[in-house]
């Protein structure tokens, strides 16, 4: 669907394999070898994050079904409240709100990070953590894991990732016809210059959906162009992505 491998390198998991659902850093070498946790990088919104289920007091996570390790978010910032040893960042993408906290590190690249204010768009990837009972947030592991988006176009494929990944994970619903309806992607504000490249609907969410599932070649899927293209067909135009 998209290239995941290009986030990995982001956060130095750079080598790592794509698996169903997100990138692998890692599998048990055979059945009777010690059971290890499979770590994966999962597109999400932040309605998926606010909607998952914890399987236990320590923290751990399932998202349609599966376990949840570390994800990758596109949102707009809304607020930065820095301190000497933290910076917590609210966070939006029309779905929900959530706080992105990143510690202090001496390596930091401050000219990188002053890029990140109120309006601007970012690319997070971090993990799901929580306290005081269902009070999510996003740990970032380090100064690269908040990046400001600098294309327009990387929030739509964003969506496109998010729903080719509840796909993949949800396929067996899908055809007993039930849906989770927390797949529906972002859909950033008008305020934004973004917003005209990033606005979708049920509509579309569903028919992309509806062709992913149906594909020949399941495993693969579309390319986002041929995607894009049969999506627009079925409209009565033609969808443009550059």
């Amino acid at each position: 669907m998209s290239d995941y491998k290009s986030y990995a390198n982001a956060t130095g998991m750079g080598g790592a394999g794509y698996v169903q659902g997100g990138l692998s850093q890692g599998d048990a070498s055979s059945s009777s070898a010690p059971k290890r946790t499979q770590h994966t990088l999962r597109p999400v919104t932040i309605k998926q994050l606010l909607k998952v289920s914890e399987t236990h007091a320590d923290g751990d996570f399932k998202l349609d079904g599966q376990d949840l390790s570390q994800v990758k978010l596109i949102a707009a910032v809304r607020n930065v409240n820095k301190q000497t040893t933290l910076t917590t960042y609210k966070l939006e993408d029309g779905t929900g709100t959530i706080d992105a906290k990143l510690f202090a590190t001496e390596d930091a690249d401050a000219e990188s990070l002053a890029q990140i204010v109120d309006g601007v768009y970012v690319r997070v990837i971090g993990q799901l953590k929580s306290f005081r009972e269902r009070n999510y947030f996003l740990n970032l592991f380090n100064y690269q894991s908040i990046q400001v988006v600098k294309d327009p176009n990387e929030i739509t494929t964003h969506n496109l990732e998010v729903i080719h990944a509840h796909a993949s994970s949800t396929r067996n619903k899908m055809h007993t016809g039930q849906q989770d309806v927390s797949m529906t992607p972002a859909a950033p504000y008008q305020a934004s210059g973004f917003a005209g490249a990033a606005q979708t609907d049920d509509f579309i969410s569903n028919k992309a959906v509806e062709l992913l599932t149906e594909c020949p070649d399941r495993k693969v899927g579309y390319h986002r162009h041929e995607l894009f293209k049969r999506i627009g067909e079925i409209q009565g135009g033609q969808a443009r992505f550059e």
